[in-house]
């Protein structure tokens, strides 16, 4: 007789955890180790394995900053994005938990998460992740990978070392490897998956568009509150620009040779030049050219998109890196003195009607201006269709959170119930429902669906968005005084 959770991978049997609803696989290894002398190279597959591994502990978190927050912002994260289920890491932690309906041959679409914390923090075993409650209720199968990140993933050392370029985007590439030959065995299609990331898991999604070595691995893509923006985070950083990074973390690794010895934890705090945030690097291996460039150029062409943004993203963030408030300050942030008078309209400097100006201005330049710009390229090369939309449901007493960042993460996986602040909201409830539908239909189609009806693709005629509330409502070009306002503001004149 056939054991429920019991799986025959390529590389040797898993035995998972079998619930009422699904299947879950914890921490399947997808790689051999990256240590040692594996250190900035890329991962090749695990060693084979004869008996049942079981697949019931969360994998550890990759090296990574951790800790050093006060109390009360520990508390306000997880009120927000859940609790972690696990706060220790390893270097060699290349894992993949799995959730499934059942392991059978029913051919259900995959959707593949890639967790946020841009490219040195993060993990994909958070409450708000969870994949059961998405798995069961639209009958997908969920796959969630880590990766290296910070310099264990990032840094460039090619020419001290001669390492591998990029080597966290190659550990995505060899998980949807692994997802194209073993998903079936878990009730899965392998010619039907998705790839879905929020903040820098959109990043990586939007990343995997354009490289090279993962064409064929995936057949649609979901960016949620993250994309590649110029000038800060391009989409692959020069090598010029990438040796100032290994030049200052090898000087405070006491030397080339150094990188290799130090103790991962400490590798992944070294800090990075001012102004620096852990990214790729263009090389021809991965990234040819950045990740707009190759988007313009038709990269990905015919894969779908869905893409969008929280309203109220820098409601959240704003705690970590500050709001503007003043014309100065937002001239600065935004590189225009019109498009920081354009936002503050009559309000004063410093006031709190200038920092919610602030806000929104800050969370239209990092985020909803790139994802429009993206969708509108994609629709001058031609693309597939993509489907834009914006979050504005929020919990009315939770104001300090609003339709911030990694609202949408909640919602879609549907675990409002282990995130204290959307805990308890019935609107919230119903809304989780149709968002997960949404994506779910995406994912089995191509197409997403409303509750009434078709989701209307974008188009540079009518600029057709989703607004996520209760009820969600279609809407043409709810972004244009600010998208016209960007684009005036930051079009370079002639003379």
């Amino acid at each position: 007789m056939r054991t429920p959770g019991l799986v025959a991978t390529k590389t040797g049997p898993v035995l998972g955890l079998a619930g009422a609803d699904v299947v879950e696989f914890r921490a399947i290894p997808f790689a051999g180790p990256v240590g040692g002398e594996r250190r900035f190279r890329r991962a090749v597959p695990p060693e084979p394995w004869r008996e049942p591994l079981r697949a019931g502990t969360w994998p550890k978190m990759a090296p990574q900053p951790w800790g050093g927050m006060t109390a009360e912002n520990e508390a306000y994260a997880a009120s927000v994005f859940g609790d972690p289920y696990v706060t220790s890491w390893t270097e060699d932690g290349l894992y993949l938990n799995l959730w499934t309906p059942a392991p059978d041959d029913a051919l259900r679409p995959v959707l593949v998460w890639l967790h946020g914390g841009g490219f040195y923090f993060g993990q994909p075993t958070r409450e708000r992740e969870n994949g059961r409650v998405l798995s069961a209720r639209e009958d997908v199968v969920i796959v969630a990978p880590s990766h290296r990140l910070g310099p264990l993933g990032y840094l460039d050392t090619r020419e001290l070392l001669g390492g591998d370029a990029n080597v966290g985007l190659h550990d995505i590439v060899l998980a949807l490897e692994w997802v194209r030959d073993n998903i079936a065995a878990f009730g899965g299609d392998p010619g039907n998956v998705t790839v879905f990331g929020e903040s820098g898991g959109g990043q990586k999604v939007h990343a995997l568009l354009a490289m090279p070595s993962a064409a064929g691995l995936f057949h649609r893509g979901v960016c949620q509150s993250g994309v590649f923006r110029a000038p800060t985070i391009p989409g692959g950083i020069s090598r010029e620009r990438a040796r100032a990074v290994t030049d200052a973390i090898v000087a405070q690794a006491g030397g080339a040779g150094a990188l290799l010895e130090l103790p991962a934890d400490r590798l992944a705090v070294l800090a990075l030049p001012p102004g620096e945030v852990w990214q790729p690097v263009l090389d021809e291996a991965s990234l040819p050219v950045p990740v707009p460039e190759a988007i313009a150029a038709g990269a990905s062409a015919g894969i779908p998109l869905l893409l969008g943004t929280d309203a109220d993203e820098m409601r959240v963030l704003g705690r970590d890196y500050g709001i503007p408030s003043t014309l100065e300050e937002l001239a600065t942030a935004l590189g225009s003195e019109a498009l920081a008078r354009h936002y503050l309209g009559g309000a004063g400097s410093g006031t709190p009607a200038a920092r919610l100006a602030g806000e929104r201005a800050i969370t239209d330049a990092w985020f909803r201006m790139p994802a429009i710009a993206l969708a509108e390229s994609r629709i001058r090369a031609g693309a597939a269709p993509v489907f834009l939309y914006e979050v504005r449901w929020s919990n009315p007493d939770r104001p300090d959170v609003g339709a911030g960042h990694g609202t949408e993460t909640t919602l879609v996986f549907g675990n409002l119930d282990a995130v204290g602040a959307f805990r308890g909201v019935p609107s919230g409830r119903s809304l989780s429902v149709h968002m997960g539908a949404a994506w779910a239909s995406f994912a089995r189609t191509g197409t997403p669906v409303l509750p009434d009806g078709p989701w209307p693709a974008y188009t540079l005629e009518r600029h057709e968005t989703v607004l996520w509330d209760d009820p969600p409502v279609r809407a043409d070009d709810p972004a244009a005084p600010d998208r016209l306002a960007t684009a005036a503001a930051l079009t370079p004149r002639d003379g």
